[in-house]
């Protein structure tokens, strides 16, 4: 997996990106209510309990009384995530933070965006045009929509 030292440079860039904004008054630290939504902004989909409950007493030890979170912290917390099983979640998670309409189903504009998005983080070797979707999509999976279970199926081949 991804470990501290080998995140590529255009992870870690987003990384720092995201973090920057809620590094506020410039203290090099977010604050630990924050972390939750700075990790969806970087596609993990974890709610704000489970984040409490199963991720943060982990990293107990790196967060001083202040109760915020270092960028060093916060990396190895995101990058601990992308390695972890929770594949599934993400997925739906990710899939629920872009389908606006909540209907279960994306737009190939959609996606072809979110492809951007995965090359621009480093998370992604290839962008696709839509018509490259479209043509994966209708042969490849039989499909002429984008659900969640398409996205999990489209993860696994590629």
């Amino acid at each position: 997996g991804a470990k501290r030292g080998r995140a590529s440079a255009k992870l870690n860039q987003s990384i720092s990106e995201v973090f920057e904004i809620f590094n506020v008054r410039d203290r090099q630290a977010i604050d630990v209510a924050d972390v939750t939504v700075a990790l969806r902004m970087l596609g993990v989909g974890l709610t704000r309990e489970s984040f409490r409950k199963d991720v943060l007493p982990r990293y107990a030890h790196g967060i001083p009384a202040s109760n915020t979170v270092s960028q060093p912290l916060f990396t190895s917390i995101y990058l601990d995530l992308l390695e972890a099983d929770g594949c599934e979640d993400d997925i739906d998670g990710l899939f629920a933070s872009v389908d606006a309409e909540r209907s279960g189903t994306l737009s190939l504009k959609t996606l072809q965006a979110i492809n951007a998005d995965l090359v621009a983080l480093g998370l992604e070797d290839r962008e696709y045009t839509t018509e490259h979707l479209e043509s994966m999509l209708t042969g490849a999976f039989g499909a002429d929509q984008v659900t969640p279970g398409v996205v999990r199926r489209f993860m696994q081949v590629t």
